[in-house]
């Protein structure tokens, strides 16, 4: 595949990966500002992380089963 043989091909890969990274920095800072609104803010994130379920591939929606699994 030329599109990582050419340089402007790998060059392409390392910016969308880049971006990738950006954004999933941004969006974790952004979710890990709400420890300032008090405990009400933080338990609504960890909350909504919850209910995204696990993002390991572990069956069902528990993050207990996820980590008792591994």
């Amino acid at each position: 595949m030329r599109l990582f043989s050419d340089s402007i091909g790998r060059k392409a890969v390392v910016a969308v990966t880049g971006l990738f990274m950006v954004l999933f920095v941004v969006v974790h800072l952004l979710g890990n500002t709400t420890i300032f609104a008090g405990p009400d803010g933080i338990n609504a994130y960890a909350e909504k992380l919850q209910d995204w379920g696990p993002s390991c591939g572990c069956p069902g929606s528990s993050w207990e089963r996820c980590s008792a699994s591994t």
